[in-house]
C-alpha cells in the first residue's frame, strides 16, 4: 500500500511506518487494516520525497498534519524531521501522536530536536504504573517504558511544545485520577481517548 498520508476530520496524517515498540491490546491495527476507506498497512516505508509530493497534491488547508499512522512515527526520526521542517516552512502547524518512547528507540534525547519543527505532541500514556502499562501495551522496554514516557513528556514541556497525555477511557476512576495527577506534575493535560 501507499497510503503515505490520510485524512480525517480536519486534519492530514502521515504514515511513515508500521513499525512500533509496543502491542496495545486497544489498538486499531489488532482489528482493522486502516481508517475508514484508507489502508494504513504499507508494504514499504515511503522516503521523505514522497511524503511531501503526496501533501503537496492537496489543496485543502487542513487544521493540522499530524504524524501518526500505522506504526511509531519516532522510529524514523530523521525523516520525520526533514518533512516537519518542509511542513513549517509553508506555515502548518503540526502534530506528533506518538506512544513518548523516542528517546529510547532512538538511544538519544531527540525532545529539543523535536521542539524547533513540532508544535503539539500528544503522548500516549495509558496506565498509571509500570506494571499496568506493561499489561496493557506490551512494551519491548517492559515496565522501564512509563517511567520513560514521564520523563519524555517532561522534556517536551521543558523545551515549550505544547504537550497532553492521552488514556483510553478503560482504566478505573482510581486510576484516571492517578493519571491527571502525573499530568498536572508534568504541567500538561490529560485527555480521556475513546474506546468505541
Amino acid at each position: 500500500m501507499t497510503n503515505f498520508t490520510y485524512h480525517y476530520q480536519n486534519n492530514l496524517y502521515i504514515n511513515l511506518t508500521n513499525r512500533c515498540s509496543n502491542d496495545c491490546s486497544f489498538c486499531i491495527r489488532s482489528y482493522s487494516k486502516g481508517i475508514g476507506d484508507d489502508e494504513l498497512w504499507l508494504s514499504r516505508e515511503p522516503d521523505v520525497h514522497e511524503v511531501i509530493e503526496q501533501i503537496e497534491t492537496t489543496n485543502i488547508m487542513y487544521d493540522q498534519i499530524v504524524f501518526c499512522g500505522f506504526g511509531e512515527s519516532t522510529y524514523r526520526f530523521d525523516e520525520m524531521i526533514k518533512i516537519a521542517k518542509f511542513l513549517k516552512s509553508i506555515g502548518r502547524v503540526v502534530r506528533l501522536n506518538t506512544n513518548g518512547l523516542g528517546n529510547l528507540i532512538n538511544n538519544r534525547d531527540i525532545t529539543k530536536e523535536l521542539s524547533e519543527v513540532i508544535d503539539i505532541v500528544s503522548i500516549s500514556l495509558n496506565a498509571p504504573t509500570p506494571e499496568r502499562y506493561n499489561e496493557i501495551c506490551k512494551s519491548i522496554f517492559g515496565e522501564r517504558a512509563h517511567g520513560e514516557i514521564i520523563a519524555f513528556a517532561k522534556k517536551c514541556v521543558e523545551h515549550d511544545i505544547k504537550t497532553t497525555l492521552s488514556i483510553m477511557d478503560n482504566l478505573t476512576e482510581k486510576e484516571t485520577a492517578k493519571c491527571q495527577l502525573i499530568a498536572e506534575k508534568i504541567g500538561c493535560e490529560l485527555k480521556i481517548r475513546n474506546m468505541a
